[in-house]
């Protein structure tokens, strides 16, 4: 099992420019989890049918 220091999506994402090479990927990989947590709870528990939805706002 790969530790979160050596997640590929994250270690390829940033030999390509799109992640800052200083950015450490367990706390990315943290970030994101958290996000997607937040999403699905909006979603279950507060009926939030918009919760998957990309916003900008």
């Amino acid at each position: 099992m790969l530790g979160m220091r050596q997640w590929p999506p994250v270690n390829e994402a940033q030999k390509a420019g799109h992640v800052d090479p200083k950015m450490d990927p367990t706390r990315l990989a943290f970030e994101v989890h958290a996000m997607a947590m937040g999403a699905h709870w909006a979603y279950q528990l507060l009926d939030d049918r918009q919760a998957h939805s990309p916003r900008l706002s």
